[in-house]
């Protein structure tokens, strides 16, 4: 039995998950330092909703989409696009029907329509960027729904440990029902993106709109997704459209001016702080064994994980320096993230720059004499061109 960082629970080894020191999403495809047996798959699942608006919701998401890093399946080759923004409300609205389309929006200034099935008046059309892709979309959805039995999962937003998933099963007359729902440590099957409300809509710059209707569409990882109310309204999706031939409908007429790409960027600086002091707590855990678990940072493995904390609270521990803090070097560090902890004014302080644009700066606890001796100061750099992370003495290193 080892002890999770986070929660201080004794678990058993099959429990706990490989923990990256900085989100691998901003580390590229180098080296990179991670955790074993020391955090949780539980709370690892709390920790992947926060990343994942920090690096698909924020203004991070951006930035990676311009400067890096390639992602894993551009660097293979086997990707079609170069770090396409992952951002969940990105939509094509046309001023010929009033429907709103799911988009992406890849470097250097791409946009395109996801692989989709979406729901109109006359019950669904197909729409994809090419054939290919609606080859694509067709595969995935035989894999899924010409079974007997079909999962559809959310994150189980009243504790983010846990996800929610839907069992389907089809019925003697051929159409899914819902038979039970559990909670799960693992996501699987059909990832649900619920409406924030029935109806919802995407206004256009001339403030028309364009109707969210139920969909389902590829994701630029090839993962299957679906937009509706619940998983009730799901499965009455489905039921609509599993009948149908998946085949890209003819191509939209395109004229300027007649296209608009809009996205819904939801930045929660309460999940962009619970990640700044997540990394800065792995970042001692990993450089300074032991001194992690020491009880100085049981305030702020609270506010990691509590979902309650709110944005005034964590500010007191994590915010953003936008006077540039005098940690880092004054120039710019293109194609590098600088990470640093030391000891500031009687306090463990991590500070993080991102892309060369963006600072953070937190407080992980009070430091002691002991502490202020032992931690010292821990620089590191992140290539995340090539090399990947590594620890440095200084920043001309």
């Amino acid at each position: 039995m080892s002890v999770c960082l986070y929660c201080l629970q004794e678990t058993k080894a099959e429990d706990f998950s490989k923990e990256h020191v900085m989100s691998r999403t901003f580390c590229g495809t180098g080296n990179n330092w991670t955790l074993k047996h020391i955090v949780c798959k539980f709370c690892n699942n709390i920790f992947s909703a926060h990343e994942s608006h920090w690096a698909n919701s924020a203004i991070e998401s951006f930035m990676r989409a311009y400067e890096g890093p390639t992602g894993r399946a551009a660097k293979k080759g086997s990707a079609k696009r170069i770090n396409p923004v992952e951002i969940e409300d990105l939509f094509i609205l046309r001023t010929c029907d009033d429907l709103a389309y799911e988009a992406g929006f890849a470097y250097p200034g791409e946009h395109y329509y996801r692989p989709q099935l979406i729901e109109c008046d006359s019950g669904y059309i197909s729409v994809a960027s090419d054939e290919e892709e609606g080859k694509l979309l067709q595969s995935e959805f035989n894999n899924h729904f010409n079974q007997n039995e079909v999962k559809i999962s959310q994150r189980c937003l009243a504790d983010l440990r846990y996800f929610d998933v839907a069992t389907c099963k089809r019925s003697p007359s051929g159409s899914f029902e819902i038979v039970e729902v559990t909670k799960e440590a693992k996501a699987t099957g059909v990832w649900l993106r619920p409406f924030r409300q029935r109806g919802s809509a995407v206004a256009d710059i001339d403030n028309s709109e364009r109707r969210l209707t139920r969909r389902l569409a590829l994701d630029d990882r090839g993962r299957l997704y679906v937009r509706a109310e619940d998983f009730e309204d799901t499965c009455r999706f489905l039921n609509l459209i599993q009948d149908g031939s998946i085949l890209p409908r003819g191509d939209l007429p395109a004229s300027p001016g007649r296209e608009t790409l809009t996205l819904g960027l939801k930045i929660s600086l309460p999940s962009v702080g619970r990640c700044v002091l997540k990394t800065g707590l792995n970042l001692l855990a990993y450089c300074r064994p032991g001194l992690a678990f020491n009880s100085a940072f049981d305030v702020v493995r609270t506010l990691v994980l509590d979902q309650g904390a709110n944005s005034r609270i964590l500010k007191r521990y994590s915010f953003s320096d936008n006077n540039r803090s005098k940690v880092f070097p004054i120039e710019k560090t293109p194609g590098q993230h600088l990470l640093q902890l030391d000891v500031h004014k009687s306090k463990v302080r991590f500070s993080i720059r991102l892309f060369g644009h963006m600072e953070y700066e937190g407080y992980l606890g009070t430091a002691d004499d002991n502490l202020r001796n032992e931690i010292g100061a821990i620089r590191v750099v992140v290539d995340f061109t090539s090399a990947g992370i590594r620890e440095v003495k200084d920043w001309r290193a």
